[in-house]
C-alpha cells in the first residue's frame, strides 16, 4: 500500500509506496519534538504502534505531521474575516465550506470560490490537510472568486 506523509507547512507529502500491511506506522514515520500524526480528514490522533492495515484497511494512507493540535484560520472575503478553528489533518475543501457558511454566504454565490494562503496567487488543493499550508497554529487565507477565462 502507499502512504502519503504531509508536514507542516509543506506542500507536497513524502510518498512511501509499496508499504507491506503489517507495517507499523512509526517505521516509515520520523517525528520530532511534540509533534503529533493525524489521519487526513479525521481530527483524531494516530497511534504509531498501530499497522498501517489496521489504520487505513487496504486504501492508501494519507496523514500529516504537525506540533498544533488546532490551526486558528483567519478568512478574509471582501472586507471581512471570519476566524475558524481546525484540526490540521483538516482539508482544505472542509475549511471552505466552513468559511462560506461563517461568513453567511449564499451558496448560489460560492460555487466559483476557492482559499488562498493572503497575498498569495495559487489556490489551495481542496484535497490537502489544512496544515499543510500552516506551519504553526496560525494561518491567514482569503476567499476569492477563481477568475475563469471568458470567450
Amino acid at each position: 500500500m502507499r502512504i502519503h506523509i504531509h508536514e507542516a507547512g509543506v506542500a507536497v507529502p513524502v510518498t512511501h509506496a509499496d508499504v507491506p500491511p503489517e507495517t507499523p506506522l512509526r517505521a516509515i514515520i520520523d517525528i520530532g519534538l511534540d509533534e503529533r500524526v493525524y489521519r487526513v480528514g479525521s481530527g483524531e490522533e494516530i497511534d504509531l504502534d498501530q499497522m498501517v492495515v489496521e489504520i487505513f484497511g487496504s486504501d492508501n494512507g494519507h496523514v500529516i505531521k504537525h506540533q498544533s493540535r488546532e490551526i486558528t484560520i483567519d478568512v478574509s472575503y471582501t472586507g471581512t474575516v471570519a476566524k475558524l478553528e481546525v484540526a490540521p489533518s483538516t482539508r482544505v475543501k472542509t475549511v471552505l465550506a466552513e468559511a462560506i457558511a461563517a461568513l453567511r454566504i449564499d451558496p448560489s454565490s460560492a460555487v466559483d470560490l476557492t482559499l488562498r494562503v493572503a497575498g498569495s496567487e495559487e489556490d489551495l488543493e481542496s484535497s490537502k490537510p489544512i496544515g499543510a499550508y500552516a506551519r504553526k497554529g496560525h494561518l491567514a487565507v482569503d476567499l476569492v472568486h477563481i477568475v475563469r477565462p471568458q470567450g
